[in-house]
């Protein structure tokens, strides 16, 4: 990530920057001098392949993005972590259509447990709590960027795709132009990132 920020504020072409990387590997002893010429051969050759480095406004938004991902995870993590609980005390849940909205809490809060199990229960909704704000707080800034960006609001318009999803959408792919071909875009992985 060093690099990328040195490429930040550096104005240089890409071959530079490439030049850089080589001289960083190779006096960092990553790969011995006889393999610095292997790699300035398949440099001048055009066998390396180009990593896309996005711009910094791009680079935040998926930082964004990928962090209120990181927190649902762990969101539902610790829900699961209550289910198993529950689960292994052998305690009913009551037919509710969320067992963690208003009146699902409510029941968590009164359930019966030893004392041990209890402070985990216990421990684990105070989790949920502070996840759920801090979430909430990230899904505002996302839905603010939103509201700004005209891509994400063509996005919008399509049925099914909201805030979240469009700006997942553009941090990820950023500009449709980099793909020389339709071919190129379908065939993309979204987890080669």
């Amino acid at each position: 990530m060093l690099l990328l920020e040195y490429y930040r504020w550096m104005p240089c072409q890409l071959f530079e920057f490439t030049v850089l990387v080589i001289d960083i590997v190779v006096s960092a002893g990553i790969c011995e001098d006889g393999q610095s010429g292997l790699l300035a051969q398949l440099l001048r050759m055009d066998y390396l392949p180009e990593s896309y480095v996005p711009e910094g406004e791009i680079r935040d938004l998926r930082t964004i993005v990928r962090h209120r991902a990181s927190l649902v995870r762990l969101r539902t993590s610790i829900k699961n972590r209550v289910h198993a609980l529950l689960t292994r005390e052998g305690i009913q849940l009551p037919k509710l259509s969320d067992i963690f909205g208003k009146r699902g809490m409510e029941f968590l809060k009164g359930v019966k447990l030893q004392q041990q199990r209890r402070t985990v229960l216990d421990d684990y909704l105070r989790v949920l709590e502070v996840l759920n704000c801090v979430i909430k707080g990230v899904e505002e800034t996302l839905e603010e960027k939103a509201g700004v960006k005209e891509e994400a609001k063509w996005l919008m318009s399509v049925p099914g795709i909201g805030f979240h999803n469009a700006l997942l959408i553009l941090s990820e792919l950023e500009e449709i132009g980099r793909f020389k071909r339709p071919e190129s875009f379908v065939c993309w992985d979204w987890h080669q990132r």
